[in-house]
């Protein structure tokens, strides 16, 4: 089985760039390592300018590119993919982040759920692949990562995050 393993410092960032655009959707870039089956996301890159909805965000090619330059001027790590977020009632991949996936040929994709919550819950390891928690007694949050394997298909892969283990003590 695959894993997408979420190191400490993506993790954080991708939570608290989804916290912060709360009913909207973020939209980053996730950097690391591909093993022969895993992949390793040590950190990510936070789309500030984006135009952001609740359904969606609307990326601008120019600044793109600009983004692509840069990185490909000053980092040394690879691109696995990127990462979006829902917040509210669609807790799944939409028709149309499908569609993005197959069009981009993304080899990864994580999504992060977001909804209120008046309880703090601890983070853990889920059967259907995910982990989820809470950001104190405000957010809970579900991550869930795809992939787009050599059959043209979006596959769920399993989502490791060692970090959670130290969220429990907090």
């Amino acid at each position: 089985m695959v894993k997408v393993v979420i190191r400490k410092p993506a993790f954080i960032s991708m939570v608290v760039a989804c916290v912060e655009v709360y009913k909207k959707e973020a939209f980053g870039i996730l950097f690391g390592t591909k093993d022969r089956r895993d992949f390793v996301v040590k950190n990510c890159l936070y789309y500030q300018s984006v135009r952001r909805d609740y359904l969606g965000v609307d990326l601008d090619k120019r600044r793109d590119k600009v983004i692509t330059y840069a990185l490909e001027n000053i980092s040394t790590q690879k691109v696995l993919g990127d990462f979006h977020s829902h917040a509210g009632s669609h807790k799944g991949l939409s028709p149309a982040d499908i569609r993005e996936i197959k069009r981009e040929k993304n080899p990864l994709s994580v999504l992060v759920y977001l909804n209120k919550t008046s309880k703090k819950q601890r983070w853990k390891q889920n059967r259907d692949k995910t982990i989820s928690g809470s950001v104190g007694s405000k957010f809970y949050v579900n991550i869930a990562a795809y992939g787009y394997d050599k059959k043209k298909k979006v596959k769920k892969l399993k989502v490791v995050c060692p970090y959670i283990k130290e969220l429990r003590g907090l």
